[in-house]
């Protein structure tokens, strides 16, 4: 005989076997999904992690070797510029706002950066006394009654250096004295003994 009652009964009891089964297996879906979502957020650290250590250099060897040289670097032209700007202000040349100018066209030059500033005290009390608006304060190309001009300090600073540089320095006379026998050959007012005293004081 039919027992609808039963029959209810192993219905809901189905049921609620069926809404457990479907309950583990969603909760279970939800476990993996979070265990594969941590193990991609951990390959994506450790990936980024290398190409930090690829890319960013800072903390290296070479990053921290570098550093050291460009901090060594404004450090030397500092105390370059210090030095340049005393002089010209000690003694109030006009090539006081030149000191950078100065300091570029040596290193580029491979000179010594106080040799323009040495021969220009000794020619010309650093530019007091010159031809008028020549702008040529280091007796460069003036002779009897030749005197070569410039447009500029800027240009003059340049010309000279790049002059020293090609005919006396590219040649061995590396020192004043040396520069002297072509420079000055007389030697006129000890030059090249004055070259070397302002030399000194850089």
């Amino acid at each position: 005989m039919f027992d609808p009652l039963k029959s209810n009964v192993k219905g809901i009891r189905r049921s609620v076997i069926m809404l457990g089964v479907l309950l583990v297996l969603f909760i279970a879906l939800l476990l993996l999904q979070f265990a594969v979502t941590r193990s991609l957020m951990r390959i994506a650290q450790e990936k980024n992690a290398l190409l930090s250590g690829l890319f960013d250099v800072r903390g290296s060897a070479l990053y921290e070797n570098g550093r050291q040289m460009m901090e060594q670097t404004d450090h030397d032209n500092d105390a370059r510029r210090r030095a340049l700007k005393d002089f010209f202000t000690r003694y109030d040349s006009p090539l006081l706002p030149y000191v950078d100018t100065i300091i570029e066209v040596s290193d580029r030059e491979g000179i010594h950066y106080g040799l323009l500033p040495a021969i220009a005290m000794v020619e010309s009390g650093v530019c007091k006394k010159i031809p008028k608006d020549s702008y040529n304060c280091w007796g460069w190309g003036i002779y009897s009654s030749k005197v070569t001009r410039f447009s500029s300090y800027g240009e003059a600073i340049d010309t000279v250096a790049r002059g020293l540089k090609r005919d006396y320095i590219n040649n061995g006379m590396t020192s004043p004295a040396e520069i002297m026998r072509s420079y000055n050959p007389s030697n006129h007012n000890n030059w090249a003994e004055n070259v070397q005293h302002f030399l000194d004081y850089f």
